[in-house]
């Protein structure tokens, strides 16, 4: 359900259905506190605030951190028009620089949001040796929260091109990292735990492997959260 835009008349209880809560009509403290404040650290279903919303509020201009969370958080006045444009189902976004360090090969692969069972296509890299990088910012996955379940993990693989003296494949590419954080810093379940990728070479590619995910590595992000993560290649 995508809200009417800013500046249009909105109303409690078309956001109460973004947010598929029903029954008696809820007071701006109540809905908020459901829905930003206390499940987003749980959020295994569509009615929490989803942080992958961009573009909302006056002008289209205020992610829902700012036009949702900081405005409750702070004190504001509260107004439903800053629930405008809001989507209940948005796709997940996401912010990385991956950095190949290694000289002798150049690096492609993909990058994975994973449900707990499928891995779904979010973005395929290609980064030059000798310090290239990819960089996204708020990526747009278009993979949609309610695609994967309850929580997701990023995972992805990569593929060696080795470019070096022969024979290949060389000392292969080791020694890799993996950081990553909560791109709006709030809420619930901002905790990130990484995973280091595998050693590789041109002859032994990584395959897909978790690189971030929540609490721990067996727990998944929450659905309604964005994830800024930083890997490199050495």
């Amino acid at each position: 359900m995508i809200l009417p835009a800013a500046g249009t008349l909105i109303s409690q209880s078309q956001v109460m259905g973004a947010l598929n809560f029903s029954g008696t009509p809820q007071t701006n403290i109540s809905l908020l506190y459901s829905s930003s404040i206390i499940t987003a650290s749980t959020a295994t279903t569509l009615n929490s605030l989803m942080y992958h919303n961009l573009f909302m509020g006056s002008g289209a201009s205020q992610t829902a951190k700012q036009a949702i969370y900081d405005t409750f958080n702070s004190g504001n006045t509260f107004k439903f028009l800053n629930w405008g444009d809001y989507n209940s189902d948005p796709n997940i976004r996401l912010t990385w620089t991956i950095t190949n360090n290694n000289i002798d090969n150049i690096i492609n692969g993909n990058i994975y949001i994973y449900d707990g069972t499928t891995d779904n296509l979010a973005y395929s890299y290609n980064v030059n040796n000798g310090g290239g990088t990819d960089n996204q910012t708020d990526y747009d996955t278009l993979v949609a929260v309610s695609t994967v379940n309850t929580k997701y993990w990023i995972r992805i693989d990569a593929t060696a091109n080795y470019i070096g003296p022969p024979p290949p494949p060389g000392g292969g590419v080791t020694g890799n990292t993996t950081a990553a954080n909560d791109t709006d810093g709030v809420g619930g379940g901002t905790t990130r735990t990484t995973a280091n990728p595998a050693n590789f070479d041109q002859f032994n590619p990584l395959i897909s492997q978790i690189v971030v995910a929540g609490d721990n590595l067996g727990t998944g992000i929450a659905l309604n959260k964005r994830t800024t993560f930083d890997i490199v290649f050495n």
